[in-house]
């Protein structure tokens, strides 16, 4: 059936149950339309690859705007992570910070306690020297013989 005419201008008796006409003519005009284009598709081998690369454009169309909404899920899922990760390089830097500040203060206490216990030592060094210079000045001004016995330290 190669001519449309038959089916375009067959009629169909009017009911009270039904279908509208007017629509009923659209939908078969269409669907004329539609074999037409098909058997011009068919009809040359152009048409047909030309109707396959229509088919397969859409294709990958859609294929392509799956990849880039599937990149774009990717793509937010790294940043979500990268930023957590990020965050938590953050926390753990301060932690390590804080811990250093607290140790770098007790070094810094330690530090002026040996300071002082050191003053401490070289002054009683000191006075040790200072008396030792005396009970020998006076052993020598007494003129004792033996200069190396030791005085009895007071107390």
């Amino acid at each position: 059936m190669n001519d449309p005419g038959p089916v375009m201008s067959a009629q169909f008796k009017l009911a009270k149950r039904g279908y509208d006409a007017a629509e009923v003519d659209a939908y078969v005009a269409a669907l004329w339309q539609q074999i037409e284009e098909l058997r011009a598709a068919a009809s040359s081998p152009q048409g047909a690859v030309r109707q396959a690369l229509d088919r397969l454009g859409d294709e990958v169309a859609g294929v392509l705007e799956q990849a880039h909404e599937r990149a774009a899920e990717i793509a937010a899922q790294s940043k979500r992570e990268a930023e957590h990760r990020l965050q938590l390089a953050h926390r753990a830097a301060a932690e390590i910070t804080g811990n250093a500040e607290a140790h770098r203060e007790r070094i810094e206490v330690e530090s002026e306690h040996l300071w002082a216990e050191h003053d401490r030592i070289v002054g009683e060094a000191r006075e040790l020297a200072r008396r030792l210079l005396e009970l020998a000045d006076a052993a020598a001004a007494a003129g004792h013989p033996e200069p190396y016995d030791s005085p009895q330290p007071r107390s």
